[in-house]
């Protein structure tokens, strides 16, 4: 069994998600499979392709089986989890946009195809492309800057900070009574 590279919390959580379908057993093991694929951003960069090539022969999964089971990963929360890049991940997440969300349109044209150009600020060269106003490119910005860059983000791992504090406050007999907290003294 592969060791999962994506964080624990995120592997949970896509995991329920797919335990809430029915599906057949096999169709449940791929999008297992492709959970277990995707890296610490909840991008899947290896390709399909290859994760059918790498597979035993005995268990004759094609980049077919794979596809589906991706389209159906891609369904999940977080939006854009199983997205190869971030130009994928943007579109998914656009999409799921009701259809007359202003500047979507525009958004996914960008996030297609112009997102290196976006990333150097070069408006006017975006604007001429797009044929488009300042107020459209604008909006079609402000959609993206929206959108979360990494659908891992706030299922990292992370090291727990437990906060000590330096008083203990306490009521005893009835009066309230502030302390240093002994465990909060630095220790020469």
């Amino acid at each position: 069994v592969p060791q999962a590279r994506v964080p624990d919390l995120q592997l949970q959580h896509l995991l329920a998600q797919l335990g809430e379908l029915s599906l057949p057993d096999r169709d449940r093991a791929v999008v297992t499979l492709l959970i277990e694929e995707l890296d610490d951003n909840g991008y899947l960069t290896t390709t399909l392709e290859k994760i059918a090539d790498n597979l035993p022969l005995e268990l004759d999964l094609d980049v077919e089986e794979l596809s589906v089971g991706l389209a159906l990963l891609q369904q999940f929360d977080p939006v854009g989890v199983g997205a190869g890049n971030l130009s994928e991940s943007l579109i998914l997440q656009l999409k799921r946009l009701p259809e007359d969300t202003p500047a979507r349109d525009l958004a996914m044209q960008i996030a297609g195809q112009h997102l290196s150009i976006l990333g150097q600020r070069d408006f006017t060269r975006l604007k001429k492309l797009l044929r488009t106003d300042d107020d459209g490119l604008r909006g079609a910005q402000a959609l993206i800057a929206s959108m979360n860059p990494y659908p891992n983000s706030g299922y990292a791992d992370s090291e727990t900070h437990y906060i000590v504090p330096d008083i203990l406050v306490r009521c005893r007999g009835g009066r309230w009574q502030a302390d240093l907290n002994q465990g909060a003294i630095p220790r020469l």
